[in-house]
């Protein structure tokens, strides 16, 4: 078994305390819900024992010619007890049961994203950490095996236990006359006593393989052999079968076939493994059944004799009987819900240990300067940065300043080291060795959203959610529409706003509204352009945003962006060099260094990268025209 399937061995002590925060998260996001499953439990469980002693109390009434006014007060007693105990589930239960299960559901997933979005940004390129939260994905919040995710299964497992015991405690209380009667025929005693010592041997054997068969279940259903196929062929479903712009390269490149048959080869796989685990059960089904059987011969055996021997009424066996079987039951109930409980303490184990990862970028504390004149200066002193288990340095002293109101560009062959440089100087990444200065003073010592805040950085990859427009520019459900309006204007796109059926209200792409319009990728860079424009940071970075575009509307973009920027610093990132001509300073990276700084015609004269590149890519202008 690789890895990725092992299921951790913890210790007592380990499982007590994941067991006992879990139990403090449920009660914070849903307080009340493990008591009132308890107490609903408990009160379902005495609930049947009612007709049990009801039952025996009027067969014996009638057998010792008791008169009908007693009868019926025993009834009308039964009836009355039942409707009380009926109460908390009919009062609490409706509370709880939907908005407590919903809580609980989302509430595990609201943590994890909450961690991921406030984690160090270096972690979360990280393939570990990608790795340890599929792995919650795939035990801990996969709702095949659970009902409702794992806080779920803890709370309705807590409740069964409870319910099981008391089923028990109610049945040994009703038979207590049977165990404490005498017997007459002392022979007959020792044959009675035999065949209860069997009924409990049976019992714990029984409950020994149901959890062994429990464990050996959730191994089968945690194995590569299920976990694997299951999570390839969801990907397949998911980016395939359940995205629409898929299917315009499945007809191109007719791997119709190819995809079908992937997936059924997968199913196949993970339907053997899904056969294993039903042998499994059905296995111990037999036993159970067997076992049943055996008891309940043993139990009426046990009964009988003490009827016979005149230790019981006739209304005692009738409940004495039923009181049997409820203990069976209950136990029954019992092992196997603290079998399933501590089953969860593994995906909890997960769950925790990524919530728990700490962050090692310290979040500052000075406030950024908030001044008028936009007078901020940047500098690199000596910055090295390389990214966690790697070797091979992405940046080496690096040395720069510039100050806000300078159109800068950083330009240089992919790999070079553009990005990373950018992502340390929005914090993203801290520098490896050296340090980044702003007035003077380490970003480190900044606050963390104070110094992000003076940032707008568009790039390459950014993201527009299937929102209405305007929540996309403004990044926020809440915004003001003449200013959505005038940076969407101001980006070239008005027109375009102008032809939606709602305007800015218009949601961008069908997920969620039929309504719903599809952009191309230009005007996709255009909206991330007016978002940038709406945030109105001092500081706007252009990070490739316009790759996936042809030349000459990336340099029509750039310098519109440009016109738009004004008085405030701009950086433009390319490896296309004629849509940062226009800068006043570029920096050219090459191999994570910084080798040439100057204007456009400054560097063009020199014979370094910078002049190469130049004269690579407009001679290729020249013999391809637009």
């Amino acid at each position: 078994m690789s890895e990725s399937s092992q299921v951790e061995k913890l210790t007592f002590s380990q499982k007590r305390k994941l067991l006992a925060r879990a139990l403090r998260d449920i009660r914070r996001l849903s307080p009340g819900f493990v008591t009132a499953q308890v107490l609903i439990s408990v009160t379902e469980a005495v609930m049947d024992f009612v007709p049990i002693i009801m039952s025996g109390m009027v067969i014996d009434g009638f057998a010792s010619g008791k008169s009908f006014d007693y009868i019926l007060t025993v009834i009308l007693i039964g009836v009355a007890v039942s409707f009380v105990l009926n109460i908390p589930g009919y009062s609490i239960k409706p509370k709880f049961t939907y908005a407590s299960v919903y809580r609980l559901t989302s509430g595990i997933e609201v943590m994890l994203n909450e961690k991921i979005l406030s984690m160090d940004y270096v972690k979360i390129e990280n393939p570990e950490i990608h790795r340890r939260y599929d792995r919650i994905k795939t035990f801990a919040l996969n709702y095949d095996r659970y009902d409702f995710g794992v806080y779920c299964e803890i709370v309705n497992k807590i409740g069964a236990a409870a319910k099981g015991i008391t089923y028990v405690v109610a049945a040994l209380v009703v038979t207590w006359e049977l165990y404490s009667a005498g017997v007459k025929a002392d022979g007959m005693a020792i044959v009675n006593y035999l065949l209860l010592a069997a009924v409990v041997a049976i019992l714990v054997m029984q409950n020994t393989m149901r959890s062994k068969s429990i464990i050996k279940e959730e191994n089968i259903e945690l194995s590569d052999d299920t976990v694997k196929p299951d999570r390839v062929r969801n990907y397949l479903l998911d980016n395939y079968f359940g995205e629409y712009q898929a299917v315009k390269d499945i007809h191109i490149y007719g791997n119709k076939k190819f995809v079908l048959r992937r997936s059924d080869e997968l199913f196949d796989k993970w339907h053997t493994s899904k056969l294993r685990k039903d042998k499994v059960i059905r296995r111990q089904q037999l036993v159970d059944e067997t076992c049943d059987v055996v008891r309940s011969v043993l139990i009426y055996g046990f009964v009988t004799g003490k009827a016979v021997a005149g230790a019981v009424s006739a209304g005692a066996l009738v409940q004495d009987v039923q009181s049997f079987y409820r203990i069976q039951q209950g136990f029954n109930m019992a092992i196997e819900s603290l079998t399933k409980i501590d089953n969860c303490m593994f995906p909890l184990k997960l769950i925790y240990d990524f919530l728990d990862i700490p962050d090692e970028k310290y979040a500052g504390s000075l406030p950024t300067e908030k001044r008028d004149d936009n007078e901020y200066e940047f500098a690199f002193h000596n910055v090295s940065f390389l990214y966690p288990a790697s070797e091979e340095y992405v940046l080496k002293n690096i040395n720069l300043k510039w100050k806000i109101g300078e159109k800068m560009a950083l330009v240089g062959r992919n790999g070079s080291g553009k990005s990373t440089l950018i992502k340390l100087l929005c914090r993203l990444y801290d520098p490896t060795e050296g340090m980044i200065t702003l007035n003077g003073i380490d970003i480190r010592k900044y606050d963390m959203k104070e110094y992000m805040d003076l940032f707008s950085v568009v790039f390459q990859d950014s993201k527009l959610f299937s929102f209405p427009l305007a929540e996309n520019v403004a990044a926020s459900m809440t915004y003001d529409g003449e200013k959505v309006v005038d940076c969407v204007n101001r980006s070239g796109l008005g027109d375009r706003v102008l032809a939606m059926p709602d305007g800015i209200h218009t949601c961008l792409y069908k997920d969620f509204d039929e309504k719903g319009v599809e952009i191309s990728g230009g005007e996709a860079q255009k909206l991330t352009l007016a978002r940038a424009i709406y945030k109105g940071s001092p500081f706007v970075i252009l990070d490739e945003p316009t790759a996936a575009l042809d030349p000459v509307a990336e340099n029509e973009i750039y310098v519109k962006f440009n016109e738009m920027v004004g008085t405030r610093t701009a950086i433009y990132i390319s490896h296309r060099l004629s849509s940062c001509c226009f800068c006043d300073d570029i920096m050219v990276l090459d191999k994570g260094q910084l080798i040439e700084r100057g204007t456009h015609e400054e560097l063009v004269k020199r014979d370094g990268i910078y002049s190469q590149m130049w004269q690579a890519q407009s001679a290729y202008y020249r013999e391809n025209p637009a």
